[in-house]
């Protein structure tokens, strides 16, 4: 997104402004943590640093975390079955056809 659309939504205090800052600036934030991260973004915005709530911030960061999370985890439940179902399926050859076995009633 870019800066002049945030810098505007931080003015008019919108509504999931936090989210939409924490997964803009995902990494920046996790690095800098809040109460730097809150700095960091006032010069780079050229804002007043107290118009950035931090416990929106701190809570906006556990949230993308946790989102992450989960999709790294059905990213890997959906690797590991599509691996099990590839492995459990044998094409059968024209050569290798199964030999018909007799069969006697008693």
């Amino acid at each position: 997104m870019s800066k002049q659309f945030i810098k505007e939504l931080i003015l008019s205090n919108q509504f999931r402004l936090y989210t939409i800052i924490a997964e803009t600036y995902y990494q920046e934030l996790e690095k800098y943590k809040p109460l730097v991260f809150r700095k960091w973004i006032a010069e780079e915005l050229e804002i007043d640093e107290q118009k950035l709530n931090l416990n929106s911030l701190s809570s906006a960061l556990v949230r993308e975390r946790r989102k992450r999370s989960k999709l790294d985890k059905k990213k890997i439940i959906r690797e590991t079955q599509s691996q099990n179902q590839q492995d459990s399926f044998v094409f059968s050859k024209d050569d290798s056809l199964p030999q018909k076995q007799n069969l006697q009633e008693y």
